[in-house]
């Protein structure tokens, strides 16, 4: 960025500053509905500092995003000045300061430009990185504005029913709605549904209108529009989304399962924002443990590092800690393993850097709310969520101490990113031993909810994740397989949330045909149900009208949610078996094709793409960069740069 001129603000702050207006935004039935959680406020106040060698004399132009002052060896100008910039070593010093928005710079010169040059104030006689984003480049640039891109859309029906007009746009949608020429006043519903937008009074989303020559309304979720009263001369929608930076793509001889990764595409896209949401219609909130699950989708479909920042940046907030992120314990927990995951995959140490101090606070503040056994508890305010499923929550449940566990591994290696010692962590084997004599169960084959209650209840839930963090040896892995996941007597997991932990956990044991029947089963129900992007939660067994029903409300169940795009990570991780190691510099390929005869798969690896073509035992791997290797039936091949690799798949 050193070439151009950037506007630049306070390191953390652009994602904080955009992290409220996304959260002030949330409506239902009428009403503002904001977080119930903590939200970081911003700096409004901003000193940014450089020292330059300009060979000749030079001028500078300086554009604020509030008030402020700018200095040249402490001679000082206003930001509408051009300002003069003397040949020599010179100190220049900005500030900014914005009661409403966020504080920001922009200086432009022949040597003097704003961007990675400058350091910005921490008041404490040091300065740190600044923050600044390539969209920004020009000098009329809105930093307050997020930049989404637009596209018009029309319905694909219309009909007349009800009282209304009746719109279809044929797919889950997000966007803003117009309508042109109204002669009188009328109702607008929105529906994921048919139904949803039919039932007007029952419909989360709605808007009266007023006679207009063109009325544009909030960008929201749709399928179906139902204007109630006059009908307007036409109406339309601007689609609000983020550039397609999708490299993964899987296309396979069944059709089920290459149209699901397709849905799966269209509802991680609508749910990729400023940051990574929920759901387009409910919550539109950034979520932590729906965040994890989409930076594991991201690295195989986009590896869009971007808004992996953006989201952590926004979830962590500031200290000091006053509740665990979104209130959720396990949430503060993914959050953390999140962030030390983008390392391994990135090796961006300047970022761990940044906001290193802020994951330190939020373990510290995990572990000082710990029990006498150093366990994670239920304290006042807290929330124990794991899933939407009936557990044995009584006392310390093992889901999250083996979370926890995972989360003193990932601080041991942020701390060491950041140079810091890690005398503070939990010891990681004591709390293992612990975990092991309070909750394992060797006749039931796995980690018991808790033992407070004394029910000594097993769900799939801990044991999953045990096998996904690594928790478990092989010899309880298999045990885990037999007497927990492969058992019925286990209440099954309703939501697409654990459903994808689930799926990856088959495929780790080995079951790569259980998970992709599950595919077929659960995602494939979505749908034959007439999906057009996937669900909150899904449960086949409940039809009709109720099974749009959720927390009390006959529509408030999300029907584009992003933890339903699970399979594109199963998909292109176990069955195309692309994997990227050593923070990005390799990547294997060890392909599992199950129960498909023919699937090409395309994943993203550092800086190119690898394509997997099989076809009834035969492999062949096409790559654009080198450095990876291709592990088939005991055999290694190396991958290089646009040279076809080629062996035989033999099942194991």
């Amino acid at each position: 960025m050193s070439d151009k001129a950037v506007w630049m603000w306070n390191y953390g702050d652009y994602e904080l500053f955009h992290n409220i207006k996304l959260h002030s935004r949330r409506q239902e039935f009428g009403m503002d509905f904001p977080p119930f959680f903590p939200i970081a406020g911003i700096t409004p106040l901003a000193i940014f500092s450089a020292k330059v060698n300009v060979p000749e004399d030079d001028f500078i132009t300086v554009k604020l995003n509030g008030k402020g002052r700018i200095g040249v060896d402490y001679k000082f100008y206003s930001p509408s000045d051009k300002i003069p910039v003397p040949k020599g070593e010179r100190h220049i010093e900005i500030t900014v300061i914005n009661e409403k928005g966020l504080p920001a710079a922009y200086v432009c010169g022949k040597y003097v430009k704003s961007g990675k040059a400058f350091g910005c104030s921490q008041f404490r006689g040091d300065y740190k990185p600044v923050g600044c984003v390539p969209e920004y480049r020009s000098p009329s640039a809105n930093v307050e504005k997020f930049p989404f891109k637009y596209r018009k859309v029309y319905p694909v029906r219309e009909e007349e029913t009800d009282g209304g007009t009746l719109y279809d746009f044929n797919e889950e949608s997000f966007g803003l709605i117009v309508l042109e020429g109204l002669e009188s006043s009328a109702a607008v519903y929105y529906g994921e549904s048919r139904e949803e937008a039919l039932s007007c009074g029952d419909a989360i989303l709605s808007e009266s209108v007023k006679a207009a020559k063109k009325t544009i309304l909030r960008a929201r979720a749709f399928r179906y529009i139902f204007v109630k009263g006059a009908k307007p001369v036409s109406l339309y929608a601007k689609l609000e989304y983020l550039p397609d930076k999708s490299i993964g793509e899987f296309r396979s001889d069944e059709a089920l399962a290459e149209k699901v990764f397709k849905v799966s595409k269209h509802t991680f896209a609508l749910c990729s924002r400023e940051f990574y949401l929920d759901g387009i219609k409910r919550d539109r909130w950034v979520w932590a443990g729906d965040a994890y699950q989409s930076y594991i989708i991201n690295r195989y479909l986009n590896r869009d590092d971007e808004i992996v920042k953006r989201t952590i940046i926004a979830l962590l907030g500031k200290p000091p800690y006053t509740a665990h992120i979104n209130t959720i314990n396990d949430y503060s927990a993914y959050l953390i393993m999140m962030t030390a995951d983008y390392y391994e995959n990135t090796t961006d140490a300047d970022f761990i850097k940044a906001i290193y101090p802020r994951v330190k606070a939020l373990y510290l503040f995990i572990k000082e709310r710990l029990d006498e056994n150093g366990f994670v508890v239920q304290r006042p305010g807290d929330w124990i969520f794991i899933d939407w499923a009936d557990l044995d929550k009584e006392g310390p449940h093992s889901f999250e101490q083996i979370l926890l566990y995972k989360v003193c591994v990932s601080m041991r290696k942020l701390a060491a990113t950041a140079g810091d010692a890690d005398g503070f962590i939990q010891s990681e084997a004591a709390l293992k031993e612990k975990i092991y004599q309070k909750f394992y169960d060797k006749k039931l084959g796995g980690f018991i909810d808790g033992y407070v209650s004394g029910k000594r209840q097993i769900s799939r839930q801990q044991n999953v994740m045990a096998v996904l963090t690594g928790f478990t040896t092989e010899k309880e892995n298999a045990l885990i397989l037999e007497k927990v996941l492969k058992n019925p007597a286990v209440p099954p997991i309703k939501t697409p949330y654990f459903k994808f932990y689930e799926l990856c956990a088959f495929c780790e044991l080995g079951e790569v045909k259980v998970a992709q029947d599950m595919i077929t089963e659960y995602w494939g129900g979505m749908l034959n149900d007439g999906a057009t992007s996937f669900y909150e939660e899904y449960d086949p067994a409940v039809t009709g009208i109720e099974k749009y029903a959720m927390y009390g409300d006959k529509f408030a169940k999300s029907l584009c949610h992003a933890w339903g795009s699970g399979p594109i990570a199963m998909l292109l991780k176990y069955v195309a078996g692309v994997r990227v190691k050593d923070g990005g510099k390799s990547f294997t390929v060890s392909p599992r094709p199950g129960k498909y005869k023919k699937f090409t798969a395309t994943v993203p690896v550092f800086g190119g793409a690898v394509k997997v073509i099989y076809d009834n035992g035969k492999i062949t791997v096409i790559s654009n960069v080198s450095g990876g290797k291709l592990i088939v039936s005991g055999k290694t091949y190396k991958i290089n740069e646009k040279s076809p690799v080629t062996a035989q798949f033999t099942e194991e």
